[in-house]
């Protein structure tokens, strides 16, 4: 039996646990220890509590920095997390070590995580990254710009990136850790494991990729019964604060739908405000399977676990996307001719117009019914056992 370590350490919510709770039963299945080290420990018990998997706390960067504008490339990601400063991030690279040295995995497992990758280079275990494409950007120098509507010169990336990669190279000299040449290598991993589609790719510059189909977890959350009027159903699912979120269920509050809604940490007063027969609002994490199944439409903001699933089941979706990731992933979608895209920023959404234009619009619909025929053959038992050997292979390696 081997030991496995998942490493969370950027993103929010708790898509990154749900997503990869499926392999992580796989593992354990196949005879497999499997310890997770997360950023959020919000929904950890409610998803791996009933699962019998431990958790801990991963090392943070807490100090939320002043002055700095929006990223626009991943080394400018890095900025805001720690690695502006080698003081700064020799701490957390140390804090990172210590923890894997605890846990002494046989194979680490990152998602979105840029330190504990820096912190177990030269390790004498296996790793692998298993992560969407905005997780795990490009091997190429520079890295491409997330900023696809900003005209950014070369020397702009090259020189962001130098920045980064001095840090990082200072603190894995005081380490004694293998130095990087240029900043794509802190992803030379023993497997680059892309869980998406390459339609769905964050970089469409990407020249080749192990792209292993996305990461969703169908039967993760609660059955729910849709409301019993008449209308088309659809199903929404929001971050936790989304500025838009008392915006759209007013909408639909009004429109001839019957909705249900899953936003966690809804205010009380919120689901007491539009309680109505047409609609049921949630805090409950709830089934995607039985969401992508049913919904006619989905609005949502443009995760890559919801928008996948919603793809494979040939559903047109309304996309919010509150982050420069979501809005790479939206355009993405919006190519595909399957979504609508609301600005951001832009002028006072129109909701209950778009939301009515994806329910009538053939296009939309024609649209993700041409992906889900693509992927019609997309199974996600057989894409777990084939990861579990794609793990025990590295393992064996």
């Amino acid at each position: 039996m081997s030991h496995i370590v998942y490493a969370w350490e950027l993103g929010a919510g708790y898509g990154h646990l749900a997503a990869f709770l499926p392999l992580a039963k796989a593992l354990r299945a196949a005879g497999h220890e499997v310890t997770f080290v997360i950023k959020e420990l919000t929904h950890a018990e409610t998803l791996l509590g009933p699962e019998g998997f431990a958790y801990l706390q991963a090392p943070l960067w807490q100090l939320h920095l002043g002055g700095l504008t929006h990223p626009v490339n991943y080394a400018e990601i890095l900025f805001t997390v720690g690695y502006l400063s080698t003081p700064g991030l020799f701490g957390l690279v140390k804090a990172w070590r210590a923890q894997l040295e605890l846990l002494r995995p046989d194979l680490l497992i990152v998602d979105h995580g840029p330190t504990p990758l820096l912190a177990s280079r030269g390790a004498a275990y296996k790793r692998i990254t298993y992560a969407s494409g905005f997780f795990s950007p490009p091997q190429m120098t520079p890295m491409p710009s997330i900023r696809p509507e900003l005209t950014l010169t070369q020397t702009k990336l090259i020189e962001t990136e130098n920045f980064a990669l001095s840090q990082i190279n200072n603190v894995a000299h005081e380490l004694k850790l293998p130095p990087l040449k240029t900043l794509c290598n802190l992803f030379d991993v023993d497997a680059n494991l892309l869980s998406t589609f390459p339609e769905l790719d964050h970089y469409p510059q990407r020249t080749t990729a192990d792209y292993v189909g996305p990461a969703i977890s169908l039967n993760v959350g609660a059955c729910f019964d849709w409301p019993k009027t008449a209308g088309p159903k659809v199903f929404v699912y929001l971050r936790a604060g989304f500025a838009h979120t008392e915006a759209i269920i007013a909408a639909l509050s009004v429109l001839p739908v019957r909705a249900v809604v899953h936003s966690p940490v809804l205010d009380p007063a919120l689901i007491r405000k539009y309680n109505q027969p047409n609609l049921l609002l949630s805090n409950t994490p709830l089934q995607m399977d039985q969401a992508s199944r049913d919904a006619d439409i989905a609005i949502c903001n443009a995760g890559i676990g919801t928008v996948s699933a919603m793809l494979l089941a040939g559903t047109p979706m309304l996309l919010v996307p509150p982050n420069q990731e979501q809005f790479l992933l939206a355009n993405a979608v919006m190519r595909l001719g399957a979504c609508i895209v609301v600005p951001n920023p832009g002028p006072q959404p129109d909701f209950q117009k778009w939301i009515m234009e994806l329910i009538l619009q053939p296009r939309y619909h024609e649209a993700a019914a041409a992906f889900q025929e693509k992927y019609r053959d997309f199974n996600q038992a057989q894409q777990l056992e084939q990861l579990v050997a794609r793990c025990e292979q590295v393992l064996r390696s």
